[in-house]
């Protein structure tokens, strides 16, 4: 669609961030997504207090309630939008636009995007265990990340050490707005469970691509242009089946939004049953799947292409749409 195709030029322009250095053109090294597993932890209420916030400036804040029983009961009932994402897709369009006619004229805009994408946040309260809070991954941030990731990866073909994983967790720092890396933050009632200085520690990673060059390689089934890419979906052990997942991808639909994209594109490996279960509840359907052939050519494991219409949710959802 042409609106989404105007976020797309968008998000094509270099942006210097004030606090960094010069502009970069990044790619993401190749990661996977990483499925939920089960554990013996159970917590008996699914009922989480969930609130969204967005805001464009530090004057300006608002936050939407919604009481959600179970996030994967009701996969196509999304929060309501905030204020600053209801902005039309007109209004992006006349945005993008702008940023293709002029570059130093664009950089409001895609300020705006930035702070947009980075302040989305989404909050679940977990019983006897603490509170949750997802959101763009901070300065502090890093080491945690890089640690959940390795842990998820440990023992799989897409095993990589703490190195690569510092080099990647910094590539998604600076690769806002084209690609941003999420994380789930732990805020314990127990102080044992937090880090040395730290009242929080992160329990949760998910990396969302919002343009292609911040695209991941992909040997097969490749997402179609002008699409978001979720991967690297990582939840520590001790802490899944507590909605920590269903959180994050709840929070990655905001952010597909705000983006002015309508589709976002995930893999998962064929025979991955709680992956596939988790990704379904939250809404994403199968589009194409390896054949065993081809799998075999590339020399990957076969892995099913799943997408979800975000545009579509928001649309039979609320009045407040984007």
């Amino acid at each position: 669609s042409v609106p989404s195709l105007c976020a797309a030029n968008m998000l094509s322009q270099r942006y210097t961030h004030p606090h960094a250095g010069a502009p970069r053109h990044l790619n993401q090294p190749r990661l996977a997504p990483v499925s939920s597993q089960p554990t013996s932890i159970q917590i008996q209420s699914n009922t989480a207090s969930c609130s969204y916030i967005t805001h464009g400036n530090s004057s300006s804040a608002w936050r939407r309630h919604t009481q959600v029983a179970s996030w994967g009961a009701e996969p196509h009932a999304l929060p309501s939008t905030s204020a600053m994402q209801r902005r039309s897709h007109a209004q992006r369009a006349v945005a993008a636009q702008s940023l293709a006619t002029d570059e130093q004229s664009s950089r409001p805009s895609l300020v705006t995007l930035v702070d947009e994408l980075t302040s989305l946040s989404c909050e679940v309260e977990i019983p006897s265990v603490g509170k949750v809070v997802c959101r763009a991954m901070g300065g502090e941030d890093g080491v945690g990340a890089c640690v959940v990731l390795t842990r998820a990866f440990a023992g799989s073909p897409e095993e990589i050490g703490i190195t690569d994983a510092t080099k990647y967790v910094d590539k998604m720092r600076e690769n806002v707005p084209r690609g941003i890396l999420y994380i789930a933050a732990l805020y314990p009632s127990d102080p044992a469970l937090r880090p040395p200085n730290r009242d929080c520690r992160v329990i949760g990673t998910v990396a969302l691509s919002l343009h292609q060059d911040t695209l991941q390689q992909i040997p097969t089934l490749p997402p179609p242009p002008h699409s978001a890419y979720l991967s690297n979906m990582a939840v520590d052990q001790k802490f899944r089946r507590m909605g920590v997942a269903k959180a994050l991808l709840a929070l990655c639909d905001q952010a597909v939004a705000v983006a002015g994209l309508s589709d976002v594109y995930l893999h998962v490996r064929q025979g991955d049953a709680p992956a596939a279960t988790l990704y379904g509840a939250a809404g994403y359907a199968e589009v194409a799947r390896d054949s065993f052939l081809s799998a075999q050519l590339k020399k990957v494991r076969p892995r099913v292409l799943m997408r979800k219409s975000v545009s579509l949710l928001y649309a039979q959802g609320s009045a407040d749409n984007c």
